[in-house]
Parts: structure tokens; C-alpha cells; sequence
């Protein structure tokens, strides 16, 4: 386990076989970092599953597609962590042109991994905001239906005043009815509503005259009828046309209704525009949620923060020495590949060419011998300085120190004079093969 959190961290086992005095303290902070490193990873499948499950109840499908991106943001965030190295070889302005990136990029994977946790935590209000909005437009949508029948124009009744008249026409037919019978009989002389009689038993002038009345009455109710009969018919033809205008308002609102209550969205734009909604409504939900998002962006930045802000260590510096053996080593190679400006002309000589490389790799390979081999009496010196630490009688630990810092010194005279010795060598190129 300890191995793979340094692997995230981008530990490198082979210099950490060359930390010789502190290696058990350098893979412990290794550790933590890779730890810091997996962090987010595992936030990322979270995220992640959660914004799927938003467009689909399959738990592989979610689960599957946490896992994919929680890999990417580990592969990510473990290239921004291995590539950053503090050290003291380079310059200033390109280590802080590839800081900025490191952080441009951090920062971007941070707000990915950040947003659906942020819907996941305003979860409950969300589904709320979208039920209400949901209940809003089926009740938006009702008013409108009802508003529309209540637009529809009422059916008019014209065949009501024509049975009015016709009620009217009948009473009057039965009053000249009730007046011819009285000019037959022998009763005296009555008054009614449409006439008086004349009260003679006989049907004289008066009598024929109601008739004729009667007879007319009689044709005008007949006509009320025909008339009654037509108005009836239009009237129950726009009666129907109005109820079938609203059967069909009602139809097209059952099937809104319908679509409201099966298509509504509740997938993860929909979770979106229902937060936005929230916040505009709550102004401190806002601030709730830009917190939230930068608090889950640091997060994603802390093993690139903390790996800059922990002081270098014996890890680093047995890697500069390691950059440097491999800068003197190209350095030489690449002085090599110049001189080879002249393989034209050498070419026609065999034997001076052959010379000439010979030369060239005795100077390639004497700085790296050089550093080899100090390196090595350089471990020769650190086993000795440990065998006199621990070899040092009670009370002489002072001069003891005393004595290992002097040679500390010349030894790094030694060093020094040792690379001077061996650049002039190098720089002044007489090489006897």
C-alpha cells in the first residue's frame, strides 16, 4: 500500500534508495502526499455518480461512468504532482511559467470534480424547486384550459322566446275558444280577456267573427311550430359545436397534463436551472455555493500546494545530484555531436576520425566517472561519519561534531577542486588515447 501512494505521489524508488540518512522520513512524506493525491479521486466518483444517476437509474451504468472519471482526475492530478519537482536547478521564470499552468489545469479539474457535488448537496431543495415547479405549470396549464371554455361564446337560445309566444298564442286561442262558446250558449253576457259575448243563444256576427280569430290564431301557432321546430335544431347544433370545441380544450389539456406529468425533467441541466433558480430567489444560496465550489477546488489543489509549500529534502537533493550527473553526461555528448561539424572533412580520414571519437568519448565518460566515483566516497564518508557518531565516547559528541564539520569542509574543497580540475580537462580537450 505504502508503495502505491508514493507511486501516486511520483516517487521515484531509485532515489529513494539513494537517501541514505532520512530515507524512512522521505517515504512517509511520499506517502502523504500520494494520500492527498487520491483525494480528490475518489471526490471525482462521487461527482461523478451522482451527475449520471441524474439521466439514468441503472446503478452500473453511474457506478461505472464514477469510476471512469474518478480514474481521470487521479491520472491528472498524479501528472501535475510527479512533473512538479522543487529544485534548484532551472530558472525562476519557466519553473513560474509551469507552476501557472499546473494550477490553470488543477483549477479546471477542481470545478469539474466541485459542481455536482454542489447539486448533491443542495439535493433536497432541488427536487422541491422542481416538484413545485412541475405542480406550477400543471396548475398553469389547467387556468388556461378553463380560461379558454369560459372565452367559448354561450349558446343562444332563440327557440325560447318563440315557445314564450307560442304559450302566449295558445291562451289567447283558448280565450276566443272560451268567447265562441259563450256566444252559443244562453248565458248572459260575459267578459273575458280577448272580448265581451254578446249573450244571445245564437253564433250571430260576434260569433263568426271570433271564428275567423280562432282560425288565425290557430295558422300562427302552426307557423311557431315550424319555427320552433328550425330554432330548436340550431339551437342544439351550437350547443353541441360549443361542447365539442371544449371537449377538445380539455382533451388537448389532459394530454399536456400528461406530457407535464411524464416528460418533466428532473436530469442534471434541469438540477441546474432549479439551483439557479434557488439562488436568484435566495441570494445566500449563491454564496453558499461559490464556497462550496472553491472549497472543493482547494481541495484538488492541496497536494500541489502542499508539495510547494514542504521544504526540500534529502529526496530532492540526491535527485539534483542525479540531474546534474545527467546534465554533465549530455553536456559532454552534445559537445561530441558538435564536433562532429568536421565528419566531412574527416571523413576521408579514417584513421584521424577514429582518433577524434576516441578522444571525444574519453571526454564524455570522465565526468561521469567523476561523479561516480564521489558519489560512492561520498557514501564511504557517510558511513564513517555515522560510525564515529555512534562511536563517540560520553562527553566528546561536541568535538566529535567539531572534527566531522572540518571534514565536511575539506571535503568540499576536495569537491571543488575535483570539478575544477576536471572541467579545464574537460574544456582544454587534450586527450592522449
Amino acid at each position: 500500500m505504502r508503495r502505491l501512494f508514493i507511486w501516486l505521489a511520483g516517487g521515484d524508488d531509485v532515489i529513494l534508495r539513494g537517501c541514505t540518512n532520512m530515507q524512512r522520513s522521505e517515504q512517509i512524506r511520499l506517502t502523504c502526499l500520494g494520500t492527498l493525491t487520491l483525494v480528490p479521486a475518489l471526490l471525482g466518483i462521487c461527482a461523478m455518480s451522482y451527475a449520471i444517476s441524474t439521466l439514468t437509474d441503472e446503478p452500473l451504468i453511474y457506478f461505472g461512468a464514477g469510476l471512469l472519471w474518478g480514474g481521470v482526475v487521479l491520472a491528472i492530478d498524479r501528472y501535475i504532482v510527479a512533473t512538479t519537482h522543487k529544485s534548484t536547478i532551472g530558472h525562476l521564470g519557466s519553473l513560474a511559467v509551469s507552476m501557472t499552468a499546473r494550477f490553470v489545469f488543477a483549477i479546471f479539474v477542481g470545478i469539474a470534480v466541485a459542481h455536482p457535488l454542489v447539486l448533491l448537496w443542495f439535493d433536497d431543495t432541488i427536487t422541491q424547486t422542481i416538484d413545485e415547479n412541475r405542480r406550477t405549470a400543471i396548475s398553469e396549464r389547467t387556468a388556461r384550459a378553463e380560461q379558454d371554455i369560459a372565452a367559448l361564446p354561450v349558446a343562444q337560445a332563440t327557440a325560447t322566446d318563440l315557445l314564450e309566444r307560442r304559450t302566449e298564442r295558445l291562451s289567447y286561442k283558448q280565450c276566443l275558444v272560451n268567447l265562441q262558446t259563450y256566444e252559443q250558449s244562453n248565458l248572459p253576457s260575459q267578459k273575458t280577456a280577448c272580448g265581451v259575448s254578446s249573450g244571445k243563444a245564437s253564433c250571430g256576427p260576434n260569433c263568426a267573427l271570433v271564428g275567423d280569430r280562432i282560425d288565425e290564431v290557430t295558422k300562427e301557432i302552426e307557423a311557431l311550430d315550424q319555427e320552433i321546430i328550425t330554432a330548436q335544431a340550431a339551437d342544439d347544433r351550437a350547443a353541441a359545436d360549443r361542447r365539442a370545441k371544449a371537449d377538445g380544450i380539455a382533451e388537448r389539456r389532459d394530454t399536456d397534463l400528461t406530457a407535464i406529468e411524464g416528460t418533466f425533467s428532473t436530469d442534471y441541466l434541469a438540477r441546474v436551472n432549479a439551483l439557479d433558480q434557488i439562488s436568484k430567489q435566495h441570494p445566500q444560496v449563491l454564496w453558499v455555493e461559490v464556497f462550496m465550489v472553491l472549497f472543493f477546488v482547494f481541495v484538488d489543489l492541496v497536494p500541489l500546494v502542499m508539495k510547494l509549500a514542504t521544504p526540500a529534502g534529502e529526496y530532492e537533493r540526491v535527485r539534483d545530484t542525479a540531474l546534474l550527473k545527467t546534465i554533465a553526461t549530455e553536456d559532454a555528448k552534445q559537445r561530441v555531436a558538435q564536433g562532429g561539424e568536421a565528419e566531412t572533412r574527416l571523413a576521408q580520414m579514417e584513421a584521424q576520425a577514429a582518433l577524434t571519437v576516441a578522444e571525444m568519448n574519453v571526454l564524455a565518460r570522465t565526468p561521469v566517472q567523476l561523479l561516480d566515483e564521489w558519489e560512492h566516497h561520498r557514501r564511504r564518508v557517510e558511513m564513517r561519519i555515522r560510525e564515529m557518531r555512534v562511536n563517540a565516547e560520553f562527553g566528546t559528541e561536541l568535538a566529535v561534531e567539531a572534527k566531522i564539520l572540518e571534514y565536511r569542509k575539506l571535503e568540499q574543497q576536495a569537491w571543488e577542486t575535483a570539478m575544477a580540475r576536471t572541467m579545464a580537462f574537460v574544456a582544454d580537450g587534450n586527450v592522449t588515447v
